[in-house]
């Protein structure tokens, strides 16, 4: 809703926020005839997003093909297989169907939000960061704060960690909540050595989120950077005993045996 490295923009995972139905309403009512091919596009676009998670891309592109045949002004049709020819490696058509969507349904926070992270995958930061400002501006996307900590995310990638903490900060404070910015704001505080500070957003994030590998790894590193041995031991314990077989994991036991 990973990049880039793909798992570090949200969506975390392929599907998650990507184009919601009825995000957009039509702009005057359908005639029988639309409202028919406009129900042929949304169940084939929902088959192939379920062929999508299955990794069967063969019969997804063929759902998705049959829905913009069905209904060429359907915007989430091509938002969705757009998704789809990234996964393939056909970055041309992924960015041919992103634009489609988007002509379509301009105001489509949620396509609007996956093409900047395409964009971002890209290295193409600046007009990434111009359609993520678009997607936190518009009023009918729910949850501005994805926006602003996946154009935080892009900001780390250029690299820029005074524009990318901004963008963590305006997440937090849309949605004081929202575990991902916790975690990232904590990530950036132990990269500058404020470790107390890293500390405090991590016992935020462990209140909302609970535990992860990532948050216990960072965990260990921060208490250690404090001496703190109980946390330390607490940290790794819970670490490799929830997520033995876990990269972190890995790195604890690679790491100097104080945990």
């Amino acid at each position: 809703m990973k990049v880039l490295i793909p798992a570090m923009l949200i969506a975390v995972g392929l599907l998650a926020g990507c184009p919601q139905q009825g995000e957009v309403k039509a702009d005057k009512p359908l005639t029988d005839d639309q409202i028919k091919a406009r129900q042929i596009a949304e169940v084939n676009t929902q088959l192939g997003i379920e062929y999508m998670r299955k990794d069967r891309n063969d019969l997804a592109l063929e759902k998705f093909e049959r829905a913009l045949e069905a209904d060429p002004s359907f915007a989430s049709a091509p938002g969705y297989a757009a998704l789809l020819y990234e996964r393939l490696d056909r970055v041309a058509d992924a960015e041919t169907a992103y634009e489609k969507a988007l002509s379509l349904e301009p105001d489509n926070g949620s396509i609007r939000n996956n093409y900047a992270q395409y964009l971002c995958r890209r290295n193409r930061f600046q007009e990434a960061e111009d359609n993520f400002r678009q997607v936190i501006a518009n009023k009918l996307y729910a949850t501005p704060e994805i926006g602003m900590v996946n154009a935080g995310l892009c900001a780390r990638l250029e690299p820029d960690l005074i524009k990318a903490e901004g963008y963590f900060r305006d997440a937090l404070a849309a949605n004081p909540n929202f575990a991902v910015a916790l975690h990232e704001l904590a990530k950036l505080a132990y990269v500058r050595n404020e470790y107390l500070q890293a500390r405090a957003y991590l016992q935020r994030y462990f209140q909302v989120a609970g535990y992860s590998p990532q948050s216990l790894w960072l965990g260990v590193r921060v208490e250690r950077a404090l001496n703190d041995q109980t946390e330390v031991s607490r940290y790794a314990y819970l670490l490799k005993s929830r997520y033995p077989d876990s990269r972190e994991t890995q790195l604890l036991n690679e790491s100097q045996p104080d945990g």
